[in-house]
């Protein structure tokens, strides 16, 4: 509730206070790094996530947020390392992938994130959040998505790609995320409802229908 208002220092004092009445408490642990990482604090962070995750190793957030506080310092196979060991507990799994390939994505290594991306699809073929994160990202590169069908994992679509292109300017702006290609699904969706409204209206003139 603290960090919800922004009380990061009042958050602090709560999960530590939180700790000292059950040194063993995973919720507590998972606020006191999210009020460190706030406060700047990223190696204090880290040593509550590793307590953490000595806890509960299968912890997902405490995994994805390890990870990224890792990328971010440079110590990349650390990162890489700690999203494998969530992934062997989730055998059919891909979020941590994805949520590591955004991460890398995000600092400008487009390479590692169409990796990790790589990883999320030879798990599950047709996940949509990382068969449209790769192919944007192949698009930001410049890079034709639609690879020889040998080469494994095997990318198909039944969409054409014009959509992934007008999502490309705000990779490059925002980096990778959702709410642009929702905001942007919705707005087509409304265009949509309109001109087909317009066109019935103009052949029948008749605005109940239309």
């Amino acid at each position: 509730a603290y960090l919800e208002g922004g009380d990061v220092e009042q958050a602090r004092e709560s999960a530590e206070e939180a700790l000292r009445l059950a040194p063993r408490s995973v919720a507590a642990l998972l606020v006191l790094a999210h009020a460190q990482r706030i406060a700047g604090d990223g190696e204090g962070a880290e040593r509550s996530l590793a307590r953490l995750l000595v806890r509960d190793p299968g912890n997902r957030d405490g995994s994805l947020m390890l990870a990224e506080l890792r990328v971010e310092r440079g110590d990349v196979e650390s990162a890489e390392q700690v999203i494998e060991v969530l992934m062997e507990r989730e055998p059919g799994a891909v979020d941590g992938y994805i949520a590591l390939a955004r991460v890398f994505a995000e600092r400008g290594d487009v390479a590692r994130a169409v990796k990790h991306a790589d990883h999320a699809l030879a798990r599950e073929s047709d996940d949509p959040d990382a068969l449209a994160l790769k192919l944007t990202l192949l698009f930001a590169r410049g890079e034709w998505p639609y690879k020889s069908n040998e080469v494994y994992p095997f990318y198909a679509s039944n969409y054409p790609p014009l959509y992934n292109l007008l999502l490309v300017p705000f990779v490059w702006i925002f980096g990778p995320a959702y709410w642009y290609g929702r905001l942007f699904s919705f707005l087509s969706t409304l265009v949509t409802a309109a001109a087909i409204g317009y066109a019935i209206h103009r052949q029948y003139h008749d605005k109940p229908i239309a």
